[in-house]
């Protein structure tokens, strides 16, 4: 190919103003973390359409200035300032700025197989939508951007878990874009509070709805929701963590048979409680003290 025709073929003069920085993952980090590919700003001169896939990439792009459209798995999204999409590249996807309103984006490329088990939880959180509203907390995502700009491009490990430290809170950025805000919110606080400070719900009678529905006066699924808004977990997940931890300081601290624990814990057998842990800790409840418990000798 002659200089000529490489002028040709990528000189993007009179159609972007750009600046981008390449990043070569170690293979330690192409293993173990999230990793960054390539990162750069791009200001758009006249509207024009980039198009790509099957890229073993993920884009993380933000837009701060102008408006334009995203197409993705063969739907349109309108994307203005404020705006932000989470792309996985290994899919077709394009995107343009509109013609009256040209954009202005910070974008990230970036990979890891934490990336490809999170961001389809995300996505499924997120109604299937590849774009996130910051709207007017979109600066929070240009800060995040901005680190990630100024990371060296030739860097040793150090700079490699801050990629992955910075690529970890812009998925944390989306997930909580994906929160519901309930009109008539629930107290998240107090219902936090009514299941850390009173041990008789893990025995109380009855199901957990009808307890959380009665002890709040709300539908339950309406108090699920703000918990899960405000701690991303439901209530149910976070006591039975809470049951495990106390299962786990009764089973390192005490001497108490596992029945009696699992009766404290309000299973409703010794069977249950032992699959409970079993799945939680990989290991049975008489293990566990065998490995952790102080008391034990020899």
């Amino acid at each position: 190919m002659t200089g000529e025709n490489t002028k040709e073929l990528f000189d993007n003069e009179g159609v972007t103003r750009s600046r981008r920085t390449m990043h070569t993952p170690s293979a330690f980090a192409r293993k173990h973390l999230l990793y960054l590919q390539e990162t750069g700003r791009l200001q758009s001169l006249k509207s024009h359409t980039s198009e790509r896939e099957g890229l073993e990439s993920f884009l993380f792009l933000v837009v701060e200035r102008g408006s334009g459209t995203l197409n993705y798995e063969g739907k349109e999204y309108a994307l203005k300032a404020g705006d932000a999409a989470l792309i996985d590249c290994r899919n077709h996807y394009s995107h343009r700025a509109s013609e009256s309103e040209q954009w202005e984006l910070l974008w990230a490329h970036f990979d890891g197989a934490r990336a490809e088990a999170v961001i389809p939880l995300i996505y499924k959180e997120n109604g299937a939508s590849p774009v996130f509203e910051f709207g007017d907390s979109v600066q929070d995502a240009l800060l995040i951007m901005d680190e990630l700009l100024r990371l060296k491009e030739n860097r040793g490990l150090s700079e490699e878990l801050r990629a992955d430290n910075i690529l970890g809170r812009i998925l944390l950025l989306c997930l909580k874009k994906t929160e519901k805000i309930l009109k008539d919110n629930v107290s998240a606080d107090q219902v936090r509070e009514y299941l850390n400070g009173d041990e008789a719900v893990f025995s109380a009678e009855g199901e957990l709805k009808d307890i959380i529905s009665k002890r709040f006066g709300k539908d339950y699924a309406e108090v699920d929701l703000a918990f899960k808004d405000k701690y991303g977990i439901d209530v149910a997940a976070y006591l039975e963590n809470r049951k495990l931890n106390k299962a786990k300081e009764l089973l390192r601290f005490t001497i108490k048979p596992i029945p009696e624990i699992a009766e404290a814990l309000g299973m409703k057998d010794e069977e249950s409680f032992n699959a409970l842990f079993a799945a939680k800790e990989e290991m049975l409840p008489d293990e566990y003290r065998k490995k952790w418990a102080q008391w034990v000798k020899g």
